[in-house]
């Protein structure tokens, strides 16, 4: 599962998109999930290649500038590390109205994680 977490800059509309484009070497035939427990009314995810497009379905609430919010993804297959640049172009539609926003490029950073028992 990966998770994006940020800030919302401005105001997410329920109609708000997202846009991931990852490199080549991650595998996403097995992502069809995506979610969040931040905002509500749920989303739809479509993927062509590399580039991954999740919408809000347009039944949740408004999200407020300066929210903290998360979206997950998943199942998304790892690159071995060294493989790839990591670098994934992230891109927010924040209305139907609004332009494509530009995140600078974000970094993936594998965090290791013991099972415990």
């Amino acid at each position: 599962m990966y998770e994006v977490a940020f800030t919302a800059t401005e105001k997410l509309a329920p109609e708000a998109e997202f846009s991931f484009e990852f490199p080549a070497e991650f595998d996403l035939t097995q992502l069809q999930i995506a979610g969040s427990p931040d905002i509500n009314g749920g989303f739809t995810l479509k993927r062509d290649k590399q580039k991954v497009l999740v919408q809000r379905s347009g039944l949740g609430q408004s999200i407020a500038a300066g929210t903290f919010v998360r979206l997950r993804l998943g199942a998304i297959g790892n690159p071995k590390i060294g493989e790839s640049s990591n670098a994934i172009v992230v891109q927010m539609h924040t209305s139907a109205q609004s332009p494509w926003t530009d995140f600078a490029k974000q970094r993936v950073v594998f965090v290791r994680t013991e099972k415990s028992e």
